[in-house]
């Protein structure tokens, strides 16, 4: 965050990094006050950083990782329907679960598009 505040003073694209700050400052913000780094609460936490606060947290549940499984879809959502008001602001939750075919579809294309340039195949060739 301190790095992208920096090069904002030199470039004419300051609205475009002032929300990647936003969002790498932010996104381990909690609605509830609990997240860190400056124990924001509710709208205090820009929209930025609460929306991808949910879409990381689905990402990192819904994908394998060295040390976890990925866990399906229907439960990554119901832990993240468990953090509303907690974790999560309860719009951009709702907001989620509205889109959540969205979610799925992007994270299958994602998933293919991986294990086909881990098998060093071309995604083109995997239509």
């Amino acid at each position: 965050a301190d790095a992208l505040s920096r090069t904002m003073k030199h470039t004419s694209s300051a609205g475009f990094l002032k929300m990647a700050v936003e969002i790498a400052r932010h996104h381990h913000e909690h609605f509830d006050g609990t997240g860190y780094p400056d124990n924001l609460e509710a709208e205090q936490i820009p929209l930025s950083a609460r929306i991808a606060a949910l879409a990381d947290v689905y990402d990192a549940l819904t994908s394998a990782r060295v040390y976890k499984p990925a866990f399906k879809a229907e439960i990554a959502r119901l832990m993240i329907e468990e953090e509303r008001y907690k974790h999560f602001d309860p719009v951009i939750v709702d907001a989620f679960m509205n889109r959540q075919d969205d979610f799925l579809a992007i994270s299958r294309a994602t998933a293919n598009s991986h294990s086909d340039t881990q098998n060093n195949v071309p995604v083109e060739s995997s239509l």
